[in-house]
């Protein structure tokens, strides 16, 4: 990625960048979808918020996160509880 493995990132809809893969509706990225939601007159979410982790690989999958994503959580976590008042 551009930023370092396991910068934290906050979205807030509909300021979520989307990507280019768009090869089939399969491959719908989040703002697309939510977009589509909202011309079929799905109820949303008055806010959306989205947080993110930058990967340090992604082309291999596992079953565990890297270090870096792992030591993200605490971050992810408490913004979330700072929004949740938690």
């Amino acid at each position: 990625g551009r930023h370092k493995a396991g910068t934290v990132f906050k979205f807030i809809y509909p300021d979520i960048p989307y990507t280019k893969n768009t090869v089939s509706t399969h491959d719908m990225d989040l703002p697309a979808a939510l977009e589509l939601g909202k011309h079929l007159g799905i109820s949303l979410p008055s806010e959306i918020i989205l947080f993110a982790v930058e990967a340090k690989d992604t082309v291999n999958f596992g079953e565990k996160l890297t270090q870096e994503v792992e030591n993200a959580l605490e971050t992810v976590i408490s913004e979330i509880k700072l929004l949740l008042d938690f």
